[in-house]
């Protein structure tokens, strides 16, 4: 869905972890050939010639962009004590002389969560609980009949039983992407447009 997730097992020496869970929150942690420094281990974004951070990076769409090239030590030394965890370059593409060019893609995929937890229900939680203060010995929370309302639902507000995975995780989605670019130009000017569409 954009260009840090595409790059993840394309790079060698390039480490890229997703740890947040967040839906619709994307962002990523890279890191070359491992941790370099003590604090701010994130490398340098070159992008165009430009620094720009993270953000910038992560909000280029894969279809803008011609090429990108890792850095690493003495080769990210030009850049000086900012390239410490390496230097990731990426230039953009351009317009090419000649009449203009009209590009579409469209791609159509599907979508699924990996890896579902099984969860317990109420009433295995509401036993363990009065379990576990049983034991430090206190009082159960919950008396057996209540235990009983959660297992046969009979109580649903007061002794609610709901599978919220289930409710709101589907099996698997659709995913579409549209990409529409122009190129072209003379001799004194050239251009490049591009524009899309996830969803």
């Amino acid at each position: 869905s954009n260009l840090t997730q595409g790059l993840a097992g394309s790079l060698a020496g390039v480490i890229i972890n997703s740890r947040g869970g967040e839906p619709g929150r994307t962002s990523t942690e890279i890191f070359i050939r491992g941790r370099s420094t003590t604090e701010d281990t994130t490398p340098l974004y070159v992008i165009d010639g430009i620094v720009r951070d993270y953000q910038g990076m992560e909000r280029l769409d894969p279809n803008e962009v011609e090429s990108i090239t890792v850095l690493k030590d003495a080769s990210a030394a030009i850049y000086g004590s900012r390239a410490a965890n390496g230097v990731i370059l990426i230039t953009t593409k351009r317009g090419t002389v000649g009449r203009p060019t009209l590009n579409l893609t469209y791609n159509h995929g599907f979508s699924q969560p990996t890896r579902l937890p099984e969860v317990a229900s109420s009433g295995v939680y509401a036993e363990a609980y009065n379990l576990t203060v049983t034991m430090q010995g206190q009082q159960p929370r919950w008396t057996e009949e209540e235990v009983q309302k959660f297992y046969d639902g009979s109580d649903p507000i007061r002794y609610p039983n709901t599978n919220w995975y289930d409710l709101c995780y589907q099996d698997w989605k659709h995913q579409d992407k549209v990409n529409l670019s122009v190129n072209g130009g003379t001799d004194n000017v050239k251009y490049f447009i591009s524009g899309g569409y996830l969803n």
